[in-house]
């Protein structure tokens, strides 16, 4: 069985059984927590993983022996409740959002490359990633165990064991690390890049109520509801002109949400709302400035990048993308209310 980094274990490893998973939902399946993390699962040849944003269910997946795929949530705990092995365990981690980002990208996407770091020119593959100034992950398997690197616009990084006997790079920065635990002599390690770093929420996360997971786990039918795909997503009305963006990637891609000008687009607290953890509560704003509509950064954790360069200010078009978090807005409408 593969082993992820734990983040920080608050509950630690107990025997499975459904009882104790709806009584951890009880504990953290609620906006007051804030939780942010992920509950772990392991039967025989099979790790369940159900990924949590601020104190409710994100998104789910799987790794069968050590092949991921992602889950919707119904199956996720309609699967864990027909599960009959007595040896299952289960045990819930906090994460920070790099690393929630980091594990959803190793279920939800491709890896570009997959290869022993003997085959691979790791030095060059960093010096790419630099040179594109992109979000990328790095891999690095060891005896079923993966490390996680999660490289940021290319200059700031994350390192995530889950080799907690590694502390030969301790205080090192990240790609320091990277390559200090590649290359140990007569040590086997596999490497896996992913160049694309788009995570989604799971289509029918904002669907499924704790009833309904409860009556999954139990076998039950549980209420219908439509699956989510294709939902709309609530527009605001918008008299005259104003901004209208069309979602590019994830659960909602190829909708338009609208509103006023100025407009500050984010998770919460803001005139156009977007699905994305790594989105700040109020990320950037559309306004005028000076005669001319502008892109502007608010001080967003992750930042704001308009057809792909970063950005603190920038006149905008109709046609521009708009990056922040892991979501990619088109500009498609840009007029101010007359």
């Amino acid at each position: 069985m593969i082993r992820l980094p734990d983040g920080i274990i608050i509950a630690p490893t107990r025997p499975y059984n459904r009882e104790v998973l709806e009584k951890s939902l009880e504990d953290f399946c609620s906006p007051d927590t804030e939780f942010t993390g992920f509950i772990s699962i392991k039967t025989a040849d099979t790790l369940y993983l159900l990924f949590f944003f601020q104190g409710r269910p994100y998104a789910a997946g799987k790794f069968l022996t050590d092949k991921p795929s992602p889950l919707t949530i119904r199956e996720f705990f309609s699967e864990v409740g027909q599960s009959s092995d007595q040896t299952a365990t289960l045990s819930i981690h906090a994460t920070d959002p790099v690393l929630l980002k980091s594990l959803l990208i190793l279920v939800q996407a491709d890896p570009a490359v997959k290869a022993p770091v003997s085959l691979i020119n790791l030095e060059a593959v960093l010096q790419q990633i630099r040179q594109d100034a992109t979000d990328s992950l790095v891999i690095l398997e060891n005896l079923q165990m993966l490390n996680l690197f999660f490289f940021k616009d290319s200059n700031r990084g994350m390192a995530y064991f889950s080799d907690t006997e590694f502390h030969d790079a301790d205080g090192m920065p990240c790609d320091e690390q990277m390559l200090l635990y590649a290359f140990r002599p007569e040590i086997p390690v596999n490497a896996l890049i992913y160049r694309s770093t788009s995570t989604h929420e799971a289509q029918d996360a904002r669907l499924v109520s704790r009833e309904e997971m409860a009556d999954l786990l139990r076998g039950e039918q549980g209420e219908k509801r439509d699956s989510g795909e294709g939902q709309q997503i609530p527009e605001t009305a918008v008299a005259e002109g104003g901004l209208g963006l069309e979602i590019l990637n994830g659960p909602h891609k190829g909708q338009v949400v609208n509103g006023p000008i100025p407009a500050v687009i984010g998770r919460t607290d803001a005139d156009i709302l977007i699905n994305d953890p790594l989105a700040s509560e109020r990320h950037a704003i559309v306004q005028e400035i000076d005669g001319v509509l502008m892109l502007v950064d608010l001080n967003s954790v992750s930042g704001t990048t308009l057809n792909g360069v970063h950005i603190v200010q920038h006149a905008i078009s109709e046609g521009d993308i708009i990056g922040m978090g892991a979501t990619a807005l088109r500009v498609v409408r840009l007029a101010q209310p007359r």
